[in-house]
């Protein structure tokens, strides 16, 4: 008789096998519709449209997320270059751009927090995917909550490479699907935020046209999951925020790096599309009271100097230590007061500028307010001038 002891090896009867993790099941917002006739979508530069046979957004780019167009020569020189070392490589910068677009179109929030699979912010943080994937059952309750929520201090929102590209639909209207599964089998680098857009939205075919000499790329999404993202502002509402002015406005040092890099972030990504408007329009944005040239790049980085020129003029060195802040909200200072509050006071000037700065001031957490610098401090004077950025701020 052999003394191998073989049962340690075998699984007891009664022991118990770990549940797999839950199917989410889906609550449809179409219905396929086989006898659909798609549109000829190679017509349709940039213009959403619903799938009704596959109940899928669609949109057909030609510029990616940095601006550019490709020729068949651009992209065969580009491919296997360090840049896009793969064809999925250069298809998958297209996708960025066309969620927004698609948000955009149908009227739904263009955010971050909500695009990006790397978004590891707030909201989220100290949770895995796959606790994340447990806890909400749909997309609605996931994009509700990341709707508030500040950014990450990641400063880009990198293309991410899934192995969906061109690959069959993963998805059947109406049927349960995993997205434990999904997430795990499709995507070949860390996910953050397992409910991001650009995990779901796929590059299913593309084209160049001899006569236009341009790539283009088709980009879909389920339907189901882009109708979850909360709407956007109604233009009404945006244009009545935009027409008021602030007599002050405090500031949380705590949320002030995260509130100038989104303004800041935000405005570089308009300008991708002002770029775009410019070379297929021949647009521009002009300001309404003196005719010049509005350009949302240059004000992107008009407002990360205000930043910085804040920061130094309230821990100037030609102040006495005691009148001395420090504004940073991850660096705590050992020598200066840290601020907890910034409280920037306007008022009008006499070329009618509602956002002349008349002084600024911080403040520790239960003491009064103590001034950073008057109307007539070099800052004050210097940011005076700059009245639409200082309407971002006030903002």
């Amino acid at each position: 008789m052999s003394e191998n002891n073989f049962e340690q090896f075998q699984p007891k009867v009664c022991d118990a096998t770990p549940e797999p993790l839950p199917l989410k099941k889906l609550c449809p917002t179409c219905t396929p519709n086989k006898s659909f006739i798609a549109p000829d979508w190679k017509q349709m530069l940039d213009t959403t449209y619903l799938d009704e046979a596959t109940c899928e957004y669609r949109i057909c780019v030609t510029i990616n997320n940095e601006g550019e167009w490709f020729t068949p020569s651009e992209m065969q020189d580009l491919i296997g270059k360090s840049k896009y070392p793969t064809r999925d490589h250069l298809f998958r910068s297209f996708v960025q751009p066309a969620i927004r677009l698609m948000l955009q179109d149908t009227d739904k929030l263009i955010a971050q927090q909500i695009i990006c699979a790397s978004y590891d912010g707030p909201a989220i943080t100290g949770r895995t995917p796959n606790e994340l994937l447990q806890e909400y059952d749909n997309f609605n309750d996931i994009f509700m909550k990341l709707e508030d929520a500040p950014l990450s201090e990641a400063k880009d929102c990198p293309d991410l490479v899934t192995n969906t590209v061109f690959g069959a639909s993963s998805f059947e209207p109406g049927q349960p699907m995993s997205f434990n599964q999904f997430v795990l089998n499709n995507t070949s680098v860390e996910i953050k935020n397992p409910f991001a857009l650009e995990l779901y939205a796929r590059v299913i075919d593309f084209d160049i046209e001899p006569m236009q000499n341009m790539l283009k790329v088709l980009v879909s999404i389920p339907a189901f999951i882009l109708e979850a993202v909360p709407d956007t502002p109604t233009a009404q509402e945006i244009q009545e925020s935009a027409m008021t002015t602030k007599k002050e406005v405090e500031i949380d040092v705590k949320k002030f790096f995260g509130l100038i890099f989104r303004l800041k972030a935000s405005l570089s990504v308009y300008s991708k599309y002002q770029s775009h408007f410019y070379q297929t329009q021949d647009g521009f944005l002009k300001f309404k009271d003196n005719g010049k040239d509005y350009y949302a790049s240059s004000f992107s980085s008009k407002i990360e100097a205000f930043y910085s020129d804040l920061k130094a003029e309230a821990n100037s060195s030609t102040k006495p230590r005691k009148k001395r802040w420090n504004l940073r909200s991850n660096t705590p200072s050992v020598v200066v007061k840290n601020a907890e509050k910034i409280r920037i006071t306007f008022m009008d000037g006499d070329d009618g500028n509602p956002y002349r700065i008349k002084r600024i001031d911080a403040k520790i957490e239960g003491c009064e307010y103590q001034r950073i610098c008057g109307r007539n401090s070099k800052f004050a004077k210097k940011y005076s001038l700059k009245p639409t950025v200082m309407n971002y701020i006030a903002k």
